[in-house]
């Protein structure tokens, strides 16, 4: 997916017009027309502006990660890593499930 695409994916799911964006990073709306046909790319300032009004990254948006929040890791990832450590824990100290259970 190409940034002018991923940028309209985005925008449309936040429920903004192309006028709506471009007042709110201060732009023309024929600017963010350009930025989705992929006929003009933003300087940086304005990806960053662009990124903050959509609450993306601005890497996602570049196609540096596939997770529009940006961290890369997804929140399944952290729980599966959670349980693993609560195994772990609990087989070096098994006293811990005990403890846990009482009232």
């Amino acid at each position: 997916m190409t940034f002018g695409e991923k940028l309209k994916k985005k925008r449309i799911e936040c429920c903004l017009t192309q006028n709506d964006l471009a007042n709110k990073i201060h732009v023309s709306p024929s600017t963010i027309s350009l930025y989705e046909s992929d006929e003009r790319e933003p300087t940086l300032s304005t990806l960053v502006a662009i990124a903050n009004t959509l609450q993306v990254s601005s890497d996602y948006l570049l196609g540096l990660s596939e997770f529009p929040q940006g961290n890369g890791v997804s929140e399944d990832y952290f729980k599966t890593l959670i349980e693993e450590m609560k195994k772990i824990i609990s087989q070096k100290n098994p006293d811990i499930e005990k403890q846990k259970r009482k009232p």
